[in-house]
């Protein structure tokens, strides 16, 4: 997964849904988007395998579901398919914990700086590779980022160890919400390209 920063990505992702995607966040969250048309601001700011975000979807739909984290880190159980996870996305409703983090799309997604967009909101998108593309809030992440920081409540010493417990979940979080706050400091987009 690719993550951007910057309005020029948004732009060059999402330039065709762009008037739909400025009606739907003025009737959902009452805002328009602060909308900058410079191509050229656009950074790659971070890359992560989709497996990380997997992770992290992964430890907040056991907390939507069952209400507590989950027994075993995703290394502990990674060739098994989680039933939290499918069971929320098959009965997502609105108000369920953590949307802007789980329910996304994983090909194409947008995090923007609006304050009152309390769901995402999803598009079809005309590029065949990707099927949907997710809007989503900075602000509506931010907060479901630091609850999930308080409720992981772990952290390691040391180096990154892909395969130690929990350090996945640990380091893609960490890695998100510092990319958050720089964005809403910067009052510019993120956006996050699965991998092909």
């Amino acid at each position: 997964m690719k993550i951007f920063l910057g309005w020029g990505a948004f732009a060059e992702f999402c330039e065709y849904m762009l008037p739909d995607i400025e009606l739907a966040i003025e009737k959902e969250a009452g805002e328009s988007i602060p909308v900058s048309f410079d191509l050229s601001d656009k950074r790659l700011v971070a890359e992560l395998p989709d497996e990380y975000l997997y992770a992290l979807k992964r430890f907040a739909a056991h907390i939507q579901i069952k209400g507590e984290v989950p027994e075993r880190s995703f290394v502990e159980t990674l060739n098994e398919e989680d039933e939290e996870l499918i069971h929320y996305y098959d009965s997502y409703k609105k108000g369920y914990k953590f949307p802007h983090l789980v329910f996304f799309s994983e090909t194409l997604g947008v995090y923007l700086p609006v304050k009152n967009l309390k769901e995402p909101i999803h598009f079809e998108h005309e590029d065949k590779k990707i099927e949907i593309c997710s809007i989503g809030s900075l602000y509506g992440l931010e907060r479901e980022l630091k609850e999930l920081k308080k409720l992981l409540n772990r952290t390691y010493e040391g180096e990154f160890e892909e395969n130690a417990p929990w350090h996945v979940e640990i380091e893609t979080l960490n890695k998100l919400l510092e990319l958050v706050e720089l964005a809403i400091k910067e009052n510019k987009p993120i956006v996050l390209m699965g991998e092909d």
